[in-house]
């Protein structure tokens, strides 16, 4: 039978009513809660127990008052203690105690005292608390008596020994071995020997020791061919000719080690790994594995300045294409608003290896307006990267500039014909993120112009570098500088000067706030970097300027964060002049994506 019950409005905190069955599982629910929570309260009593059997037994024990040492003089008391487990207010331990000994005899072992011996301490307890006093025997440092090689070592021992450094009463250490030990296997690998290896022996007498090196060196290895991996679009042979390494060749380290700077530093590749070096019956390939960048790159930004002169939004966009068709092509097409009536397009390919040589082929164009006249220039040169790191380039060129209805009278008409030489060197250990390293271009550019009513000769000079320093694990400082200087007879017009201030110079400062003749500014940039080419960072610029009014020294300052995310990279930054006020602040936010 089922009872039912009609619930009025009066009746709403009364009891549910449910079945007999209902009533059966309900009381078994309540049989097994009650179950767990006596198990439940039995579990805390047993820990409650622990515990305080636990405090009692730490209670019991002695604590440690200080660490002391007898006999020693080669280091100081301060550098053991630091090195060791066993602290003040610790509670005293035998297996620790055996611990820190061993760590005693390694700090030793470490310096060359490998005859150091370390007895177990004395323990002096009073009224609870344990001093520990560990002897040590010195001895004397452990020098090299004599370095042998046996085995087979290919060469003889007079052209092996000029690889030997740990020579007689050098003294004896594991780093100090472990760096010989290396020496002697770049020595085998920069001479066709990549699969040489080495066994030392080392035999104690006393206070001196005998080093012996068994060497099994291995075939002659010769490249026979060379193989990418992880190249979907950039050819083979593209990569060889970047590589600079000559199949066919004997095997030296050396050379494999350049060949893969070079592919670490082209644009169109985010990683490469350290060559495999694969031995097949008489032939040996090279396995080489890259990872290759987005064949292209679209940059987007947009910068704000407060309203007034030169105020409002200003913008660029840059499409890039660093490996046309697979075989390493430059193409770029870049447009900037740097503020009302200024505006830059420019176009530039390179075409590389011309004649399969390092030397490419480049082509510029340029187009842009001001207010009060326009320019075009347009330039064909060749770049040279004649060395590791270092690139020199050419280029002749030619610019004319043509005043419009606003800037009659203010700008004459002109052209120039230059012939523009340079140089840059990179020696950045990261494109995106650096942590040390420099980077440096130096250029001049000679010209002659000519205009409605006079001709004259142009000179145009610039230096700029970076350095990087690493100031913790992901710490870096960025400082960088860079000067400018313009000249002409009979003066310098107003559209060849050098225009300052924006993202790209001093920041804080609109953009091309200043011209100038002669420019020189100073960045300081401190980086946290909290991905691969991801970081925040802090700057303040400052700047020495002949400008129209004078000389002129402005300053900078700003925070900004760039971000690697699934849209691209993404920056945002803000500077402020040091006239301005919090609200004057200009904003940069940048784009950049790769397909």
């Amino acid at each position: 039978m089922v009872s039912a019950l009609f619930i009025s409005p009066t009746h709403v905190g009364a009891p549910p009513i449910t079945t007999r069955r209902g009533a059966r599982v309900l009381g078994a629910a309540y049989w097994v809660l009650g179950v767990v929570a006596r198990s439940f309260a039995v579990f805390l009593m047993v820990m409650w127990v622990f515990v305080c059997l636990c405090t009692d037994a730490q209670a019991d024990r002695e604590t440690v008052r200080g660490v002391h040492f007898d006999g020693v003089h080669a280091l100081s008391e301060d550098a053991l203690r630091k090195g060791l487990v066993m602290r003040s207010g610790m509670p005293v331990d035998r297996v620790l105690v055996v611990g820190d000994m061993k760590r005693i005899l390694a700090h030793y072992q470490a310096l060359g005292y490998w005859l150091a011996r370390v007895h177990f301490p004395d323990i002096v307890v009073e009224g609870g608390k344990a001093t520990i006093r560990f002897r040590i025997d010195e001895n004397a440092r452990t020098r090299v008596d004599s370095m042998v090689m046996g085995g087979e070592m290919v060469f003889s021992q007079e052209t092996v020994q000029v690889a030997v450094t740990m020579t007689p009463g050098t003294v004896l250490t594991t780093a100090r071995l472990d760096e010989q030990l290396n020496i002697l296997l770049q020595f085998y690998e920069n001479r066709g020997y990549p699969f040489c290896a080495l066994e030392p022996e080392v035999v104690f007498s006393q206070n001196k020791v005998h080093v012996g090196v068994d060497v099994t060196s291995g075939p002659l290895c010769v490249i026979d061919t060379v193989v990418f991996e992880g190249n979907a679009v950039t050819r083979s042979n593209v990569l060889l000719r970047e590589m600079r390494l000559k199949v066919g060749t004997i095997y030296d380290r050396r050379q494999v080690d350049r060949a893969v700077r070079y592919l670490r530093r082209l644009p169109f590749l985010i990683s490469v790994d350290e060559p495999d070096v694969i031995r097949k019956g008489d032939l040996t390939t090279l396995v080489v594995r890259v990872q290759e960048a987005r064949t292209a790159r679209v940059e987007g930004g947009v910068g704000y300045a407060p309203q007034g002169a030169g105020g409002g939004l200003t913008g660029a966009f840059a499409l890039h294409v660093h490996n046309a068709a697979g075989a390493g092509r430059l193409g770029q097409v870049s447009w900037k608003r740097t503020g009302v009536g200024a505006s830059d397009l420019q176009v530039r390919l390179q075409e590389p290896w011309v004649l399969n040589k390092p030397v490419s082929a480049d082509f510029e164009l340029e187009m842009g307006q001001r207010l009060g006249y326009s320019e075009w220039a347009m330039g064909i040169g060749a770049t040279a990267r004649s060395w590791e790191g270092g690139t020199a380039w050419g280029q002749v060129s030619r610019r004319r500039v043509v005043p419009d209805s606003l800037g009659m009278g203010l700008y004459e008409e002109s052209n120039l014909w230059a012939v523009t030489v340079g140089t840059r060197v990179d020696h950045r250990d990261d494109m995106w993120n650096p942590r040390q390293g420099w980077i440096g271009q130096a250029s001049f550019e000679l010209g002659r112009v000519e205009g409605v009513r006079s001709a004259a000769i142009r000179r145009l000079q610039s230096v700029n570098t970076q350095f990087f320093y690493a100031a913790g694990v992901r710490s870096v400082w960025a400082i960088a500088g860079q000067g400018m200087w313009v000249s002409q007879a009979g003066g310098v017009p107003d559209d060849v000067r050098i225009r300052v201030g924006g993202a790209n110079s001093i920041r804080g400062y609109r953009e091309e706030a200043f011209w100038a003749t002669e420019a020189g500014w100073v960045s300081l940039e401190w980086r946290y970097l909290v991905g691969a080419r991801s970081r925040l960072f802090g700057f303040v610029d400052a700047g020495v300027l002949q400008d129209l009014i004078g000389r002129v020294i402005p300053v900078g300052y700003g925070v900004g964060i760039v971000l690697q995310s699934q849209m691209g990279m993404i920056g945002f930054d803000v500077g402020w002049a040091r006239e301005d006020g919090f609200g004057d602040g200009k904003v940069h936010v940048r784009l950049v994506n790769a397909f």
